[in-house]
C-alpha cells in the first residue's frame, strides 16, 4: 500500500518507473494473458465496437488486441489527439 501522504505526482513516477524498467519480454508476455483474458470474456464477445487505445512507450501492449479485434469484423474504438 502507497503512503498516504506520497503525492500523485511522485507516486505516478515510482510505479511509471516500475513499468519502464520491466523487461520487454514479460511486458508483452503480461500483455497477451490481459488480452486473452478480456477476449473471453462474454462482454467482449456480444460486443460489435470495442474501446482501446493504441500503446505508446512501456504501456500494455495494444497491437495485437486491435488486430484481433479487426479480424473479429468488430470496430475498435479508439480516442483521438489533438495536439
Amino acid at each position: 500500500m502507497a503512503d498516504p501522504q506520497e503525492t500523485k505526482p511522485s507516486l505516478r513516477r515510482r510505479i511509471l518507473g516500475g513499468r519502464d524498467a520491466m523487461d520487454p519480454r514479460t511486458r508483452t508476455a503480461l500483455s497477451r494473458t490481459i488480452v486473452r483474458d478480456i477476449v473471453e470474456t462474454s462482454v467482449y464477445r456480444r460486443s460489435d465496437r470495442i474501446m482501446a487505445y493504441a500503446s505508446f512507450g512501456s504501456e500494455l501492449r495494444t497491437d495485437e488486441f486491435v488486430r484481433q479485434v479487426l479480424d473479429q469484423g468488430k470496430t475498435p474504438l479508439l480516442p483521438g489527439v489533438d495536439r
